[in-house]
């Protein structure tokens, strides 16, 4: 299950590079609990895509690269990058091809081949300063997962 799962990821961050959401769609459980920043919190893959869409929008060029991959259980943590030059608006942000690269970190808990359960995270702090927005919206402040609960399996 282990190898598995961890193609699994790769695949997903495969699909959203291509913007192939039908693939996507299909690597998740229809009532994935979503944990992400931006997420609006309804724990549907909607959220998930909703994030990447905003991504694949504006960064039409974007890539995620898989640097590390660890399985624990049915859990599997990544760190990725995520690469590409700002083409349309985002958020704030004015387009101007502005190349971007930017660290991240998923964690996925799975259930039957299928992920249920999602928590993650970008830098970006990072990702602002690349697209030089005003220092303002530099000052940010990110949820942070509660590792305790990850390694004792506890389900919230």
């Amino acid at each position: 299950m282990t190898a598995n799962i961890q193609t699994l990821v790769s695949r997903l961050y495969r699909y959203i590079s291509e913007g192939d959401w039908e693939q996507v769609d299909g690597l998740f459980a229809p009532q994935v609990i979503e944990h992400q920043v931006f997420s609006c919190g309804r724990n549907e893959i909607k959220d998930y895509r909703l994030l990447y869409g905003h991504f694949r929008t504006a960064f039409p060029d974007l890539v995620i690269s898989v640097e590390s991959l660890y399985t624990m259980g049915g859990k599997v943590v990544s760190r990725f990058n995520l690469s590409g030059s700002l083409r349309k608006p985002f958020f704030y942000f004015v387009p101007g091809q502005q190349p971007v690269q930017v660290a991240g970190i998923d964690v996925f808990r799975f259930h039957r081949d299928k992920i249920v359960e999602h928590w993650g995270t970008i830098d970006q702090l990072s990702l602002f300063r690349q697209l030089e927005v005003n220092p303002a919206y530099q000052h940010v402040t990110l949820p942070l997962l509660d590792i305790r609960a990850f390694i004792q399996g506890e389900k919230r």
